[in-house]
């Protein structure tokens, strides 16, 4: 989170503490052991492989940024005067978890091409439909 450029403070909140402890380190566990396995293992766990996983975690993200935005005391009161409506997250407000996320989930796409071409497992573009 700190090389992309979440601030420290986001990085303290206890809502950032929980959903890098209990949801980002066991995905990101779980795909480096996926990634040390060697070529016969690799090509069976890469059914399994955990893209679903990094999807899941992208939308966690975004819920647990809104925690950090409450923790850190950055929302602000709905338009209107319905008291029933929940407070929401003013423009500029970044992001940080679910950019986090996203950005990862995409390379874990990223990865698992590749490693479908050096396996040999597509060799063209028909293979993957």
């Amino acid at each position: 989170l700190a090389s992309d450029g979440a601030p420290a403070c986001v990085r303290a909140a206890d809502a950032c503490a929980g959903f890098v402890a209990t949801r980002a380190a066991p995905v990101v566990v779980q795909t480096l052991r996926d990634l040390c396995a060697n070529r016969a293992r690799l090509e069976a766990r890469l059914r399994r492989y955990g893209l679903r996983d990094w999807a899941d975690l992208a939308r966690d993200a975004d819920a647990a940024d809104d925690l950090v935005a409450a923790e850190l005391g950055l929302l602000v009161p709905p338009a209107s005067r319905d008291d029933a409506a929940p407070k929401r997250r003013p423009a500029g407000v970044h992001d940080y978890l679910g950019a986090w996320a996203a950005r990862r989930g995409l390379g874990a796409v990223r990865l698992y091409l590749d490693l479908l071409v050096e396996l040999e497992l597509v060799v063209d573009l028909a293979d993957l439909e």
